[in-house]
């Protein structure tokens, strides 16, 4: 890999924290260190719930991607999520159906209240 694709890589990560934080203020989200490790130990994004793999290249596999996150996650008790930016389109994230459909429930469950959501009731 080019030390310009692991720059665009990197400044990925960092936005990708960046809108998990304005999204989920008191998460701390930050980028890990996956270029310092195997990728197996650390997500590229740090969070709470979530175990992120983030992509930024001009051909996706958005499967290959979210197989990444889920294998490398495994035993860590977060949902595996890829988040993926093909160039110059928009920004989306992948996620299994049944870990979407938890997040739907718990959306539903907690709708209306002040409840703090920053631990997973799952």
């Amino acid at each position: 890999m080019s030390k310009r694709a692991r720059e665009k890589g990197a400044a990925w990560e960092r936005e990708v924290a960046k809108l998990f934080n304005e999204a989920m203020p008191g998460a701390n989200a930050k980028r890990g260190l996956s270029q310092a490790r195997s990728g197996s130990e650390v997500a590229d994004v740090d969070l709470p719930w979530f175990w992120v793999e983030a992509k930024h290249r001009k051909h996706l596999t958005a499967q290959a991607a979210l197989r990444q996150a889920l294998e490398a996650c495994s035993g860590s008790g977060k949902i595996p999520i890829a988040a993926l930016k093909p160039q110059r389109e928009r920004a989306f994230v992948c996620l299994y159906l049944d870990d979407f459909l938890t997040l739907a429930r718990i959306v539903w469950h907690y709708r209306g209240t002040s409840q703090n959501l920053l631990e997973p009731p799952f």
